[in-house]
């Protein structure tokens, strides 16, 4: 199996990449209309939600999050951080206490394993890729464990990984900007319209899901996305049209910024993780 180490974050297709550059918009899109609604409460959860910035959603329409175990994060705590979930919000399974320190991405693949990416090191664990069974036993683990910098055999904060269909591992390392790539790191284009991306999702009749977290208006940092609002854009891979936006769900403190991670079913039911807000949304069409 090749490993592929990728600076900044890929769009990936549900079957492969990107290959050729669709159309471009010149600036964020912020008044597409919003047919989707929230609904409260749709997980049983035996414990709150910690903070998390991934949900998945697999072939069978269970949803996977990865969260960080409690306040304190996962280092040293005994709390499982995995979590599958069923369609109707039922636990299936939780598992993986003990094993991460910052949980950053979970990702089953085609045989029920689950590939998982821990972004920090801490007591010579973290700063790893790992594939796990089923039931979390670990089957293969990438970089070394505990340990980070920019070799070819360590990982430097990796957040995100995908699995292609020839089998090969794409990893992302870092908080850089999104650019689109072909599976072979050529750079095919730049989209402003979805806004500042810290998330996205692309389902099989080829719509894009963007879940903006950061963008404002700050010059001089990285944020710095001036007339653009937050929230989560939908629109087409093939023409680059946003269709719809979603404003930020309603929150404790209006210092939390909106989702970070978004994942949608089969039915284009939308979920989405919030860090800050230690939950994971859910919304479906009107």
């Amino acid at each position: 199996m090749n490993a592929h180490t990728k600076l900044g974050v890929a769009l990936l297709t549900a079957t492969g990449w990107i290959a050729t550059p669709p159309a471009q918009a010149a600036s964020c899109v912020n008044d597409a209309p919003n047919p989707y609604h929230l609904v409260n409460d749709w997980a049983h959860m035996p414990r709150p939600w910690a903070s998390s910035n991934n949900v998945y959603v697999d072939a069978e329409d269970h949803i996977w999050v990865f969260d960080r175990c409690e306040d304190k994060g996962c280092a040293g705590s005994s709390v499982a951080p995995i979590w599958e979930l069923s369609a109707d919000g039922k636990v299936m399974k939780n598992f993986g206490a003990g094993m991460f320190v910052f949980p950053h991405q979970a990702v089953p693949d085609r045989n029920g394993n689950v590939w998982v990416v821990d972004g920090r090191a801490a007591d010579g664990k973290g700063m790893q890729v790992m594939k796990l069974s089923p039931d979390g036993k670990v089957l293969m683990a990438l970089g070394k464990a505990g340990q980070g910098g920019k070799g070819l055999d360590v990982f430097d904060q990796p957040t995100s990984v995908a699995i292609a269909s020839d089998g090969d591992v794409f990893v992302a390392e870092g908080h850089a900007p999104t650019e689109i790539f072909d599976q072979d790191g050529k750079f095919l284009a730049a989209w402003k319209q979805f806004g500042r991306p810290s998330g996205i999702w692309i389902d099989n009749n080829d719509i894009l899901y963007v879940t903006d977290s950061e963008s404002e208006d700050a010059p001089g940092k990285d944020t710095n996305n001036p007339g653009c609002k937050r929230g989560v854009r939908i629109g087409s891979v093939k023409t680059g049209k946003v269709d719809y936006y979603i404003p930020p769900p309603p929150v404790s403190d209006a210092k939390f910024p909106p989702p970070e991670g978004i994942a949608v079913d089969s039915h284009g039911t939308i979920y989405a993780a919030a860090v800050q807000a230690k939950t994971v949304y859910k919304y479906v069409r009107n």
